[in-house]
């Protein structure tokens, strides 16, 4: 909004600027709300996996990480 010409103001709707504004507020709210925990339960899973398989074998763990890419 900061960088839109003038002329954009007097062209659109205030309504459809306020309802573009909330509705993007909206959408970056879910993401945040749903995305991140999810990846970050993803990414502690993946670090708790390879603890794991280090603790039980690490040649294997090793061997397993160059072969499946």
């Amino acid at each position: 909004i900061l960088t839109l010409p003038v002329g954009y103001f007097d062209q659109t709707k205030s309504g459809e600027i306020t309802s573009r504004l909330v509705n993007d507020s909206t959408q970056v709210k879910e993401l945040l709300a749903n995305s991140v925990p999810q990846t970050a339960t993803s990414i502690l899973q993946l670090v708790g996996a390879l603890v794991l398989m280090l603790i039980m074998d690490w040649r294997m763990t090793i061997i397993m990480f160059i072969a499946v890419p």
